[in-house]
Parts: C-alpha cells; sequence; structure tokens
C-alpha cells in the first residue's frame, strides 16, 4: 500500500549546470500538477508532466525544478544591433538639429544602454533531456519511496487499530 503524501528530491550536474529537483504529493482525485521551472526548461514541461503521469495515477504534485548555472559560458555578450541603430539615429538627428559638431564613434553607442546585452546560452534542450530526465526520476523514486514507507506505518497502525478493537469486541462478548 502507498501513501498519497510524499516528499521526493534529487541534485545531480548536468551540462547545464547543477540541477535540483524537489517534488511533492499529496492525496487528490485526479493526476493535478504543479511545476515551478527555470525559464530556460519550460519546452520540457510536457515531457515532464508525461514522466509524473508514467509513474503515478492519482495525486496532486508539485515540483520545483532549479538549475545552478555556475559556467561562465552559460552567458554571452551580444551587441543588440537594432538598439545600437537607433541610438546613432538619435545622435545624428540631434547633431543635425542642434547644428553640433563632432563625431559619432564607438564610445558613445558603446555606453549607451542596452546596445551590448547578456544572454543566456540556451543550446540544445534535445541535447540536455537525457541528464535532465535522469534526474527527475530519481527524484520520482525518492517520492515513491516514501509513499512506500507512509504507507506500510498506515498498514501497521490499521492492523494495531483492528487487534485492539477485535479484544475489545472480545470483552464486551465475555460480559
Amino acid at each position: 500500500m502507498e501513501s498519497m503524501t510524499g516528499y521526493g528530491s534529487a541534485e545531480g550536474p548536468s551540462s547545464m549546470g547543477t540541477l535540483s529537483v524537489e517534488v511533492r504529493s499529496v492525496n487528490h482525485r485526479f493526476c493535478d500538477i504543479t511545476l515551478k521551472l527555470p525559464r530556460k526548461l519550460y519546452a520540457l514541461e510536457g515531457r515532464i508532466k508525461e514522466l509524473i503521469r508514467l509513474n503515478f495515477s492519482r495525486g496532486r504534485f508539485d515540483m520545483s525544478v532549479r538549475l545552478d548555472s555556475a559556467e561562465r559560458n552559460a552567458y554571452r555578450l551580444e551587441p543588440d544591433l537594432d538598439m545600437a541603430s537607433q541610438y546613432v539615429d538619435a545622435l545624428r538627428t540631434l547633431k543635425k538639429k542642434l547644428r553640433l559638431k563632432g563625431e559619432i564613434d564607438l564610445d558613445m553607442i558603446a555606453q549607451a544602454k542596452d546596445t551590448i546585452v547578456l544572454v543566456e546560452d540556451e543550446g540544445s534542450l534535445e541535447a540536455y533531456w537525457e541528464e535532465i530526465r535522469e534526474i527527475i526520476e530519481r527524484s520520482l523514486a525518492s517520492l515513491k519511496e516514501m509513499r512506500r514507507h507512509e504507507g506500510d506505518s498506515l498498514v501497521l497502525d490499521l492492523r494495531k487499530r483492528l487487534h485492539t478493537m477485535r479484544n475489545l469486541l472480545e470483552q464486551i462478548k465475555t460480559r
């Protein structure tokens, strides 16, 4: 017998960084799943829910996935060419309308806000899916084990209560 209540977690390294997964379950008539994912893993939401459904038929599940991208190469600087072009156009307009002297140079544009942006290196989620799946499956196995342990405890408790009730019934019969 399995309890409907449980908690499981797993953590492990992946090519994207350290992945931490926590999952909680409580009693529910249907299979209701809520996920909290890092933005870069949103595309995997359907696959993750399917993994949960393959392991459990009912219950309310709250899964939280955290990705710590410690690697420096998880981010890169890129120029925003549209923004830079708008700055150049604006500076040219200022120069012309106000009859200013001087040249528009790289320093002016590089110092302007949002012309160079920090971008997350998305990579191919398909390439990382197997690593991610393995860590999620470990968290689900941990949850299953806790639910099984909790279920065993419930069975023992019910047996003790039944035994007590039988004893009380016997005492009542002998009176």
